[in-house]
């Protein structure tokens, strides 16, 4: 029987499934060195390249010009075929800036770029708060709490979850078993009733 919910959670991986079976099971990186590095204050950063001439904005902004003139590092492809020395040079270059000076000098190189945000990050972001990407639910017996809203209307709708056989008696007796058994089996541990 199919699972609804692991069926979307397996859509976001879709691109990801496609490209293991279209490259053997061994996805190529692409665009090296596109990627994630951490950070000197333990972030990390994204970094994304899109057109050749920001691999030159980018070792360049990083203090290291050299490598936009080494052959192995000519075009995405060599760049790929060279990939584990580049992201090893790349990766210490990176980790010896903090998060903020290693943007700063990114986005002043016009990099693509950006923080990897961790869920608090995300909770405090402006975009979330402005747009309601996140919504409080408050299930009973628990502090309220923030999870990713899905659209205005589902969002108001949204309900907590029941408690642990909040509704057990009402699904058992739809099943046409009698009071008396349902009590059997809560007496029994095998249901709960809350």
């Amino acid at each position: 029987m199919r699972d609804a919910a692991g069926d979307a959670r397996a859509a976001f991986l879709g691109q990801r499934l496609a490209e293991h079976v279209l490259e053997n099971g061994a996805p190529r990186v692409l665009n090296v060195p596109t990627g994630a590095y951490r950070t000197a204050d333990g972030g990390w950063v994204m970094i994304a390249l899109i057109r050749e001439e920001h691999f030159t904005r980018l070792v360049e902004a990083l203090g290291r010009p050299d490598l936009a003139r080494d052959p192995r590092y000519a075009g995405f492809a060599s760049r790929a075929a060279h990939a584990a020395p580049l992201f090893d040079t790349l990766r210490a270059a990176v980790a010896a800036e903090t998060t903020a000076s290693c943007l700063e000098k990114l986005r002043a190189a016009d990099v693509l770029a950006d923080r990897v945000n961790g869920f608090g990050d995300w909770l405090a972001d402006p975009h979330v708060a402005a747009t309601g990407g996140a919504v409080t639910v408050a299930p009973r017996d628990m502090p309220a709490f923030k999870v990713p809203g899905v659209s205005p209307e589902a969002d108001r709708a949204l309900a907590p979850a029941p408690h642990v056989g909040e509704h057990s008696r009402t699904i058992l007796a739809e099943l046409g078993l009698a009071e008396n058994r349902v009590a059997e089996l809560a007496a029994e541990g095998i249901v709960g009733l809350g």
